[in-house]
């Protein structure tokens, strides 16, 4: 059986906070920095991280050095309204040289381009809405009518989901938690007595406008 000392752990998603948050605890030798909290979108920490790691001496900068630096990014580059990176665990962690974890490398690279014009080059934009960009690129770009009407259909399309989507978002995280429970039970006969209750319980508030299971 493997063991580590001490564990850094990068966690780039959409809520990442929320596997962390009053879940992590601060005496295992774990250090977690996450994109976002809980209820926020994430952006441009990957490029942050990877334009850091690039061109910092990873053996001079600390895991908190780092981390400020992402953070700075992050504020400086409009998308702060709707992300915040977050520190969990053992922080004191956060004082080592980021070099500890990720190992040592060849001298940095030169900086070329700042950083936070470097992640406004990456046209960030919340994970639920890239497809929605994507499909209002492709009209932009379409010189054929015909194709640029088959772009306004799809993204009609698409429109029409994520409105159903944001009007069921309560019964949509439900049942992501769900999901987890189901595939944490040992038996399959309790997932599909745990799915039974389920379906008939979202049937009993169809009513009531939540997602009924069929």
């Amino acid at each position: 059986m493997y063991t580590y000392a001490k564990l850094v752990f990068y966690m780039e998603a959409c809520h990442s906070g929320s596997m962390f948050e009053k879940l992590l605890p601060k005496d295992i030798n774990i250090y977690v920095t996450a994109s976002s909290g809980p209820k926020e979108s994430t952006d441009p920490y990957t490029a942050a991280w990877l334009y850091d790691s690039e061109h910092k001496d990873l053996t001079h900068e600390s895991l908190q050095e780092q981390y400020l630096y992402i953070e700075m990014v992050i504020n400086k580059s409009g998308d702060h309204e709707y992300q915040h990176s977050h520190q969990y665990g053992d922080l004191s962690i956060a004082k080592l040289p980021v070099s500890q974890f990720l190992g040592a490398k060849n001298p940095p690279k030169p900086l070329d381009t700042p950083a936070i014009e470097y992640a406004d080059n990456c046209d960030a934009i919340p994970s639920q809405d890239v497809f929605i960009y994507m499909k209002q690129k492709q009209i932009l770009s379409a010189k054929d009518i015909n194709e640029k009407q088959r772009y306004l259909s799809e993204l009609s399309d698409a429109l029409k989901g994520r409105q159903y989507v944001d009007n069921h978002l309560y019964a949509f995280h439900k049942l992501g938690v769900f999901v987890n429970i189901c595939e944490s039970l040992a038996q399959t006969s309790d997932a599909d007595i745990a799915v039974n209750q389920l379906i008939a319980n979202c049937n009993k508030l169809e009513k009531h406008e939540f997602l009924s299971i069929q």
